[in-house]
């Protein structure tokens, strides 16, 4: 499974992850089965508030879910209607959040997780 989190730099499984999904600088992307890591730049950083486009930010790579540590309501809209799943995390670097993916301890986004101004 490709899991994507959006990181503040390219370090990899050791990068810190952004507290807001749609501003990260970065994506990070892990095979959870492999540890295979692929980070890209996020080209649509710079967006007005509500009006994230998390699917042309990822260039449209193929992920199954994003593991995040928070996110906005259209942001979550979009991805759900592409069939992506989105998980809350606690954790502050990219191998701590996929490890709690792994083992199944991260629950789904609700819409009342997300930010609403």
């Amino acid at each position: 499974m490709r899991i994507c989190l959006p990181t503040i730099s390219d370090a990899g499984l050791t990068a810190r992850l952004s507290p807001h999904f749609g501003r990260a600088p970065f994506f990070t992307l892990v095979e959870s089965e492999t540890g295979v890591v692929e980070v890209l730049q996020n080209r649509h950083q710079h967006h007005a508030h509500g009006h994230c486009n998390p699917l042309g930010a990822l260039g449209y790579v193929p992920a199954d879910a994003v593991v995040c540590r928070g996110a906005g309501r259209h942001a979550l809209m979009l991805l759900e209607q592409h069939g992506l799943a989105a998980y809350l995390t606690d954790e502050w670097t990219v191998d701590r959040a996929v490890s709690g993916f792994r083992s199944g301890q991260l629950s789904r986004v609700a819409m009342d997780d997300t930010c609403r101004n």
